[in-house]
């Protein structure tokens, strides 16, 4: 087990190791793709390494770096695709796939920077409030009156002047 243990512990430090290199690299403006040709993983682990690095070892001024980075990307991107929105528009047709993606842009900064509110979880989301109840009076169905049932009138037959085939319209009410 001892020898388990000390591979186990050996792979951890190689780990942490990297994580704080892909982090370095990251600050530094490094694209993830040549951190992960320098690191020697796939980009995939690049991600994941830079994310639990975060959670590991970050602190409020690298946090600040990394949102200051991550600003000026956007930047450079924003004035990339104004200018393209801006020639298309001088040329009497709006891109409208360059407005969604300025749009986009200004979605992340806002999320990036916290202008935004947090969004809820399904956890963090309250309960629909109920719906409304109506209260409805119970009125009771009046009896009948009670004692000997009222004479029934006898159906009335309507007669008509003139027949039809040999029926009248009474008889056809019947």
């Amino acid at each position: 087990m001892t020898g388990e243990r000390t591979r186990r512990k050996e792979k951890q430090r190689i780990a942490t190791a990297r994580r704080k290199r892909v982090l370095e690299l990251t600050i530094q403006g490094v694209s993830q793709r040549e951190i992960a040709e320098v690191v020697g993983v796939r980009k995939s682990q690049v991600s994941r390494d830079f994310v639990k690095a975060l959670a590991e070892t970050v602190s409020p001024e690298e946090i600040a770096q990394l949102r200051a980075l991550e600003n000026l990307r956007l930047d450079h991107l924003w004035r990339w695709l104004w200018e393209a929105f801006e020639r298309s528009a001088e040329a009497g047709s709006l891109n409208l796939a360059v407005c969604d993606r300025l749009v986009k842009i200004l979605t992340r900064r806002a999320a990036l920077n916290g202008l935004d509110l947090p969004k809820k979880t399904a956890a963090q989301r309250s309960m629909p409030p109920p719906p409304e109840i109506i209260l409805l009076e119970y009125v009771p169905t009046p009896e009948p009156p009670s004692g000997p049932e009222p004479e029934r009138q006898p159906e009335l037959e309507l007669q008509s002047d003139s027949a039809d085939e040999g029926e009248s319209e009474g008889e056809l009410l019947n």
